[in-house]
């Protein structure tokens, strides 16, 4: 497991060569590719990595449904672990070195963009819309135009 890599990448990256190998028809039994699953794993799941054994050397059987177990305890030990390397050990400090996680996309509030009802355009109002001002502009100038044809018209008559 490289130290930057999250727990979903490192299981997806160990279930394509585990696939890969047997494949090519490779014998591999189950466990050792869990013992090699959890020996790979980085520091930060040191923890998580020891629980696993002590489980699997007090009695929990190794089979084909063991390895996806882990698999599934690992993605959620990996919501609750920071991702930097050095991370503090001790959980009152690990609690604040946490950074909070934005909400998903579907969690996420709905948003309602702003639109300018001027040009139909995002993220602008109509007071400040560059389309209106540069339009109320170039009117101000033509405007300014015709009124000395205008005068010369009118006095010319």
């Amino acid at each position: 497991m490289e130290p930057s890599e999250s727990a979903r990448v490192y299981c997806d990256r160990f279930k394509m060569t585990l696939e890969d190998a047997l494949d090519a028809n490779v014998k591999i039994d189950h466990g050792f590719a869990v013992h090699q699953f959890l020996r790979s794993m980085d520091h930060r799941f040191d923890s998580f990595v020891h629980f696993q054994f002590h489980r699997l050397q007090n009695g929990d059987d190794v089979d084909e449904t063991t390895l996806p177990k882990i698999y599934t305890a690992l993605l959620q030990e990996d919501t609750h672990v920071p991702y930097d390397t050095l991370a503090p050990t001790e959980p009152f400090n690990a609690a604040f070195a946490m950074t909070p996680r934005r909400p998903r996309r579907n969690q996420a509030q709905p948003r309602n963009p702003v639109v300018c009802s001027y040009c139909n355009i995002r993220n602008h109002t109509e007071d400040v819309c560059r389309r209106k001002i540069a339009d109320q502009r170039q009117q101000q100038q033509q405007q300014s135009g015709h009124k000395p044809a205008l005068l010369n018209a009118v006095s010319a008559t």
